[in-house]
């Protein structure tokens, strides 16, 4: 088979085991930053994207600088909205166009095509490594590591051609995947061990030209500096390795790295959350059975080692790149199946060699194939069946407690279940799921506030302050606590508890969005629109790429016969999310309260497109072309008004005038 036969099998296999994962949700970070984030929602805010951290659009904080993820999110947005099959889409395609680079960076290191295809095969639907593609906020890896082989593949290219352009592509690549993620700051590491294999007489001089790779390495760490997102200030995760000591983390990485190659040979169970307690001691059962289990993989790599001498490429590979998540220097947590996709190259090609110089040198190239094609279907099954998995958060912390019974964080686990069924309206669930979590930690302040919240769902105002008020009890800093108790007080008229609450909050934080928006609503509700408009612009003023504060300036303006200012505020609602056609149809009143009959015209036909069957939508079209004096156009937006109500005396008469004046 010739290289373009071996990449149309690769992808061919490829989308037939991820094809079902097209029709699965969002899940679990998915609602942070792709479904309520307006960044991502206009190209407007591009500048925004490039300038603040990653959950800057979902008011979390977070040391992640990946503005190259969100704005893929924003070309999605413009192609899908929130249809989630778009977002999946994009996902399967950068993980095949992977398998594909990766295909030909290998064939360039001098590994046999029979190796390369069978490396890439297992790559392309290997289960360890799947939910990077299931999951769309692990977008960042998968943009990270295709820019990252992109930029390999071109310097290859430049040692034979030597031609700077090409050069500088493959620098203008690796800029792009530092803008991606973190890990892309293993690739000058890794460019160094390919040009090691593919370039063996002039390697020592290729060195030279990798010097520009770490001087880009040195100026992105220096735009994180001056971003703020490399030092201490963010809070580190509760399930961070900071606190353990050296020694006992890398104690623990023996049973981390016997754990990540026990995955290759079984991966099962497969799910995100990950839980290892960490060792102080060699001498326990888990490190001693995980050093004999190292021992023997070793062993079998050394005698693999003297068939093919490229085991030690693939061997390099999986520790250059394993050893940043390690936690040499303390990450989140200890363990992450996502961790392994560009590891699992170094283990793929070995298990490749395997089937190479073992299996066909003692049973012929028939019982190669046939063996490797039941090692894929294996793995395949494995991925399909973890593909279920990530349908949506609920399945997915579903799955996570399913596996993880021990693990201190499960209060954690319990309290995300919660929001899981909450986003689904089953609040009865939520609640439950909320009392769980705080049946394991009765410290827990986030599970008492989103229990508050089920309670509102619910109307059960009562439960739902005793909650809040634990909540900040628990943390008297609790901004979101405050913020939800004064929402349960101004649903029952409790306005000046509501505002009580709202000052408390203010008094602790002075620039909180969530409290000027509130703050809006409950003075309207008491009728003082004044207040209520200073409200909504301060919200604006903090949050200027939120739809609400305008669309309630919008809607008191329009109240008050203001129809100039309500157009202006609703017109800025439209780059910032994709609104209903009720939406539009108010937009085209407001035209017409301003003599914009063509701007009105446009607004009613964009809410017919969403929605065509709204016959006072296609009746007020009709107005406003027979007062244009278009009357084909006006007795045809007629017609299909009265053809979805028929009896509607008042469409048939303005159909009648209409036939009237052309008679005229």
């Amino acid at each position: 088979m010739n290289k373009r036969r071996h990449i149309l099998l690769i992808i061919l296999i490829l989308v037939i085991v991820f094809i079902k994962s097209l029709a699965n949700d969002f899940a679990w970070d998915d609602y942070d930053l792709v479904v309520s984030n307006p960044f991502i929602k206009s190209f407007s805010w591009i500048k925004e994207i490039f300038a603040g951290q990653i959950y800057e659009g979902s008011e979390k904080e977070s040391n992640f600088y990946r503005p190259l993820q969100l704005f893929s999110y924003v070309i999605d947005y413009s192609l899908w909205q929130l249809n989630p099959f778009g977002y999946h889409l994009t996902n399967l395609i950068f993980h095949t166009l992977n398998s594909v680079v990766l295909y030909l960076i290998l064939m360039g290191v001098g590994l046999s095509p029979q190796i390369v295809l069978f490396t890439c095969l297992i790559f392309a639907i290997a289960p360890m490594i799947s939910g990077i593609t299931f999951y769309i906020s692990a977008r960042a890896d998968l943009l990270a590591i295709f820019f990252g082989f992109m930029s390999i593949l071109c310097f290859m290219k430049f040692t034979k051609v030597n031609r700077k352009l090409i050069y500088l592509l493959s620098l203008l690549f690796f800029a792009f995947s530092l803008l991606s993620k973190e890990i892309a700051l293993i690739v000058p590491f890794l460019l160094i061990l390919v040009v090691f294999y593919s370039d063996r007489e002039k390697r020592y001089a290729q060195l030279r030209r990798m010097f520009p790779y770490f001087l880009l390495m040195l100026l992105y760490g220096i735009i994180r500096a001056r971003l703020s997102y490399l030092g201490g200030n963010v809070i580190l995760q509760e399930t961070s390795t900071a606190g353990i000591p050296f020694y006992a983390r890398m104690i623990t990485d023996i049973e981390v790295m016997a754990r990540y190659l026990g995955l290759f040979l079984i991966p099962f169970p497969l799910h995100m959350e990950w839980h290892i307690n960490p060792s102080y001691s060699i001498f326990n059962i888990k490190i001693l059975s995980s050093i004999a289990f190292l021992a023997a993989f070793f062993m079998a790599w050394k005698r693999l080692y003297n068939s093919n001498r490229m085991v030690l490429f693939g061997l390099l590979w999986f520790f250059i790149t394993i050893v940043p998540v390690l936690n040499i220097y303390p990450i989140s947590v200890f363990f992450g199946e996502g961790w392994l996709y560009l590891p699992s190259v170094g283990i793929f090609i070995i298990i490749s060699i395997f089937f190479i110089e073992i299996i066909e040198c003692r049973y012929g190239k028939k019982a190669r194939d046939i063996l490797f094609v039941l090692f894929l279907v294996y793995y395949s099954v494995f991925t399909m069946s973890y593909s279920k998995v990530w349908k949506d958060s609920l399945s997915l912390f579903k799955n996570v407690l399913k596996y993880e019974k021990d693990s201190p964080y499960l209060f954690v686990t319990w309290n995300n279940l919660a929001m899981s069924h909450y986003a689904r309206k089953n609040y009865r669930d939520a609640i439950d799921c909320c009392k769980k979590s705080i049946s394991l930690n009765p410290w827990y302040k986030e599970a008492y506030n989103n229990m508050g919240v089920a309670f509102i769902a619910l109307k059960k105002y009562t439960k739902a302050i005793m909650c809040f008020k634990k909540a900040v009890k628990l943390d008297e800093n609790y901004v979101q606590a405050y913020n939800n108790l004064s929402h349960a007080y101004s649903d029952i008229g409790l306005n000046k508890k509501a505002l009580a609450s709202i000052k408390k909050l203010l008094a602790i934080d002075r620039d909180y969005y969530p409290a000027y928006h509130s703050l809006g609503f409950i003075y309207t509700k008491e009728g003082d629109l004044e207040n209520a408009v200073m409200a909504f612009k301060k919200a604006k003023t903090l949050r200027p790429y939120y739809c609400e504060p305008y669309f309630c300036l919008g809607n008191i303006y329009k109240d008050q016969g203001r129809f100039k200012e309500a157009l202006q505020e609703y017109e800025k609602v439209l780059p910032l999310i994709a609104v209903g056609p009720g939406f539009y149809n108010d937009l085209a009143f407001l035209y017409l309260k301003n003599g914009k009959l063509r701007s009105a015209e446009r607004a009613f036909k964009c809410s017919l497109e969403i929605d065509p069957k709204q016959a006072d939508a296609h009746n007020n079209l009709g107005n406003i072309y027979a007062r244009l004096g278009e009357f084909d156009s006006a007795i045809e937006s007629y017609s299909k008004a009265i053809s979805l109500e028929p009896e509607n005396l008042n469409f048939k008469n303005n159909l009648a005038k209409t036939y009237k004046e052309i008679k005229d």
